[in-house]
């Protein structure tokens, strides 16, 4: 047997951790996920001029290069993640 095939014994704590940050990843992912299509559907209902694309681009990027490095360890930067997303 190939010794890099082989498993490695794992105590119940950590794969219980591990589960737990997975979930959590998929959690808000779906979240981030439904709430784009719910804003690509406000958009589509609102049907805004073209400019809109593009001062909203900039306004994202503008969130990413001053506001995502102060909260991107911390709970708020979920609240960022979604303000960009929007």
């Amino acid at each position: 047997m190939n010794p890099l095939e082989q498993a490695l014994p794992r105590s119940q704590q950590a794969t219980l951790a591990t589960n737990t940050v997975i979930k959590s990843t998929y959690k808000l992912l779906s979240m981030t996920l439904l709430f784009s299509a719910l804003m690509a559907a406000v958009s589509v209902a609102m049907q805004p001029p073209a400019a809109t694309g593009l001062i909203t681009m900039l306004g994202a990027m503008g969130l990413i290069w001053m506001v995502l490095p102060r909260y991107a360890n911390s709970a708020a930067g979920v609240g960022v993640v979604f303000a960009l997303l929007d």
